[in-house]
């Protein structure tokens, strides 16, 4: 090869490696461009899934104290605390607070229990225990929610009079891990995983208990699970409670666009590559 051809085919071997480099900072940033893009669509998700499981929860919290605001029962329990009560109108009384309990029962599957009882803590009506171990640090508050374990919760409302004094209280045992319909009605997404963990970092619920997201810190945004799949995780604060909302997706899942997208780049640079190689050739042909 003559030192002319030779001087010519450096600067097409260096033109080469810049479209190389070229294609691997392309390729680069638009991977970043989709992780970018596929965090915020997950974000945004766990977001509005937390919402969900609060309004779940505020939901709840309001049937509880609207059934506590009733007339009927405020008017029934000062009747029953002053000793006018006969035992047949408390019998009818006792009727309709059971009525009552059980419709909302039927719309809150999370209620365990729910009774009513008296400033002794005796039980006047409902499906809880004869007595009650009822503890109101705050008569200010209106709702005194007391968690007994990871998965259960003990509401406690008084029922007052028109001086906001205690007459009687409803007591509701509710089970945490009901709150999972609110966020999965149906069978478990296919492209997420789901985990519901409390302040103490206790899992409540698994969308998938046999694909468990390990408990990590909430500055976590990476893990790994059979040693070999890695996903992305974001997290979110449920409003109006202690819960944190934990949202996973397989990296490889949300990369999947730029997958394909990335094959028809390496098919254009390698097209340029081809050309350049063949332009090289004819032009050194004539340089002959």
């Amino acid at each position: 090869m003559s030192s002319s051809r030779r001087i010519f085919w450096l600067p097409t071997l260096v033109a080469i490696l810049i479209l190389i480099a070229l294609f691997i900072i392309t390729s680069n940033s638009i991977r970043n461009a989709f992780l970018e893009a596929a965090r915020y669509e997950l974000a945004s998700r766990a977001s509005d899934k937390a919402q969900l499981l609060g309004h779940w929860r505020t939901k709840l919290t309001m049937s509880l104290l609207a059934l506590a605001e009733q007339r009927e029962i405020r008017e029934g329990v000062a009747k029953i605390a002053a000793g006018q009560a006969s035992d047949d109108w408390r019998e009818g009384f006792v009727a309709a607070f059971n009525a009552s309990a059980r419709t909302l029962a039927a719309v809150h599957p999370a209620l365990e229990s729910l009774a009513l009882y008296d400033r002794d803590a005796i039980k006047i009506g409902g499906s809880g225990a004869d007595r009650e171990l009822i503890s109101y640090p705050d008569l200010n508050q209106r709702f005194y929610l007391e968690k007994l374990s990871p998965i259960e919760d003990k509401s406690i409302i008084p029922v007052r009079d028109p001086q906001a004094n205690p007459l009687a209280y409803i007591v509701a045992y509710v089970d945490t891990r009901s709150s999972r319909p609110a966020v999965l009605p149906g069978k478990p997404p296919v492209d997420l995983l789901l985990c519901l963990t409390d302040s103490g970092g206790q899992r409540l619920w698994d969308s998938d208990p046999s694909l468990q997201i390990p408990l990590l810190d909430s500055s976590a945004t990476l893990f790994e699970l059979d040693g070999r799949t890695i996903f992305l995780l974001e997290h979110a604060t449920v409003p109006g409670t202690s819960w944190t909302l934990n949202l996973a997706r397989k990296r490889d899942q949300a990369l999947s666009e730029f997958y394909r997208l990335r094959g028809s780049i390496m098919i254009h640079f390698g097209a340029g590559t081809i050309l350049l190689i063949l332009l090289s050739l004819i032009i050194s042909r004539r340089l002959q």
